[in-house]
């Protein structure tokens, strides 16, 4: 039997991390207006089943997921130059994005621990919501 969750993290192009909470669809016993209701950062942002379209998804499992790319969240510099900065139109929206970021001190990147520490607060929601 597969697991009740896959969890996964996405680091995008346009330099933010995604989260994503996949819920075997033999457990999920709630609708999406019920999922959407989960606490995350930047509220849930992402409701699907799984794809073979996206290798990293398996398609038995209904997927809730957040972005960090919103107003407050940072673009990540380093590891948008380690893995994008050779496309140069990803290198120009990267190098737009961080001027954009200049001009509000407040924003911070959502590191993989935050991303993490997230995906986990979302598990627990998951349980407590699907023990009811």
């Amino acid at each position: 039997m597969q697991g009740k969750y896959h969890c996964l993290i996405v680091f995008q192009a346009h330099g933010h991390r995604c989260g994503y909470v996949g819920v075997n669809k033999n457990e999920l016993i709630v609708n999406d207006e019920e999922l959407e209701k989960l606490e995350v950062h930047g509220g849930v942002t992402f409701l699907r089943d799984g794809s073979r379209e996206y290798k990293h998804e398996k398609g038995n499992y209904r997927y809730i997921g957040f972005d960090c790319g919103h107003s407050y969240d940072k673009v990540d510099v380093k590891c948008s130059k380690k893995y994008f900065f050779d496309n140069d139109f990803v290198k120009r929206v990267i190098l737009d994005m961080i001027k954009i970021d200049e001009y509000n001190p407040l924003c911070t990147v959502k590191t993989q621990e935050f991303v993490e520490d997230e995906i986990k607060k979302l598990v627990t929601q998951l349980d407590d919501l699907l023990e009811c």
